[in-house]
C-alpha cells in the first residue's frame, strides 16, 4: 500500500462520486472540474493500492474494495459527528430520515401500517410511491436508501433480497356478476377487467401460476393509477381484477368484493427489498426490513 496520506477531501469526493455515479455529475456537485475529480480518485486508488471503480458505460461501479471504503467513510462521518457532539456538549445532528421508495400497493397496504407500529413509528421517514422501474432508478441514483418492489432485477448497482410473499387473488364484486371458478384463460376473456399501472406483471404472474399461459386479450373496462380505485370499481360491479390480497382486505371485510378461488395452490408473489451495493447498512433500514419480513405471508382461506 502506498505510504502517502490520503487528503480528507479525496474521501469526501469519493463519497460524492458514489452517490452521483459519474465523474461529470460529481464534478458539478463538488464545483470542480472533471479532471480534478479524476485526479482525486486516482490519488485515492494509489493510496489504497487497488482500483475502487469499474466502468459501465458512463457510470462508475464500485469494486469490492470501493464498497468497503464507502462503508468506512460513512461510519467515519457518523462517528466524527458523534465525537464532536460529545466534546462540545452539543447534541449530535438529528437522525437523517430513511428515504424509502415502494411500489404503491405494497407501500400503502403493508409497509405504511408497519411503519406506523411500534417500534418504528418514531423513525424519521421519507416515503414515496412509484412504479417498480422508478423505484429501481431512485435506489440506483442514491435518491432512496431502501426500495420495495414485486420483481427482482439483476444489477451490479443493487443488492436484492426477498423480503416476504403475498397472495395475488382474482377479485370479483360480491353481487351482480355471475362467475364460476374459471378453468382456463379463455373463460375470462369475454369478461371486463379493471386494470391499473402495475397490473401487467401482477396479471401475468397470476395467469401463469394458475393456467400456465396468458389470455389472448384482457378487456379493460376502467384503468386507474392506484389500487384503491380498482378495488372500489370491482365492488361496484364494473369488472374483475387481479390484485395483492392486502389491497382488498377492507373491502372483503365489508362484503363489497369476493375472492374467486381456483383449485390448486394459491399464487404467492415475492416482494423484494433493494439497496445500493456498497451502501452503509443503517440500523434503521435493517429494523424496517426485519419488521416487514416478520409480518410474513398474508393469505385467506
Amino acid at each position: 500500500m502506498n505510504s502517502g496520506r490520503a487528503d480528507i477531501r479525496y474521501l469526501h469526493s469519493f463519497l460524492v462520486v458514489t452517490e452521483s455515479l459519474t465523474f461529470a455529475k460529481a464534478a458539478e456537485a463538488l464545483r470542480v472540474t472533471q479532471p480534478a475529480v479524476s485526479y482525486r480518485m486516482g490519488q485515492l486508488e494509489n493510496r489504497i493500492g487497488t482500483p475502487l471503480f469499474e466502468r459501465a458505460g458512463r457510470r462508475r461501479i464500485l469494486t469490492p474494495a470501493g464498497r468497503e471504503l464507502r462503508a468506512f467513510c460513512l461510519r467515519y462521518v457518523m462517528e466524527l459527528d458523534a465525537l464532536s457532539g460529545r466534546l462540545t456538549g452539543r447534541p449530535g445532528p438529528a437522525t437523517e430520515p430513511v428515504r424509502i421508495a415502494s411500489v404503491s400497493g405494497f407501500g400503502r397496504y403493508v409497509l405504511f401500517p408497519v411503519l406506523c407500529s411500534a417500534p418504528l413509528r418514531d423513525l424519521p421517514i421519507e416515503l414515496v410511491y412509484e412504479t417498480a422501474d422508478e423505484v429501481f432508478a431512485r435506489v440506483e441514483r442514491g435518491e432512496a436508501d431502501l426500495g420495495l418492489v414485486y420483481r427482482p432485477k439483476v444489477s451490479s448497482y443493487l443488492d436484492v433480497r426477498e423480503l416476504c410473499r403475498e397472495e395475488l387473488v382474482l377479485l370479483a364484486p360480491a353481487e351482480g356478476l355471475e362467475l364460476t371458478a374459471p378453468t382456463g384463460p379463455d373463460d375470462l376473456e369475454p369478461l371486463p377487467f379493471v386494470t391499473y399501472e402495475e397490473c401487467g406483471y401482477v396479471f401475468g404472474a397470476w395467469f401463469e401460476h394458475h393456467f400456465g399461459r396468458q389470455p389472448a386479450r384482457i378487456r379493460s373496462a376502467r384503468r386507474f393509477e392506484e389500487l384503491e380505485e380498482v378495488v372500489a370499481s370491482v365492488g361496484l360491479g364494473v369488472g374483475l381484477s387481479v390484485v395483492p390480497l392486502d389491497c382488498a382486505s377492507a373491502a372483503l371485510a365489508a362484503g363489497r368484493v369476493r375472492v374467486v378461488r381456483l383449485d390448486g395452490s394459491p399464487c404467492l408473489n415475492a416482494v423484494y427489498a433493494i439497496t445500493r451495493s456498497g451502501a452503509f447498512r443503517r440500523d434503521e433500514i435493517e429494523a424496517i426490513v426485519d419488521a416487514v419480513g416478520r409480518r410474513g405471508t398474508r393469505r385467506i382461506d
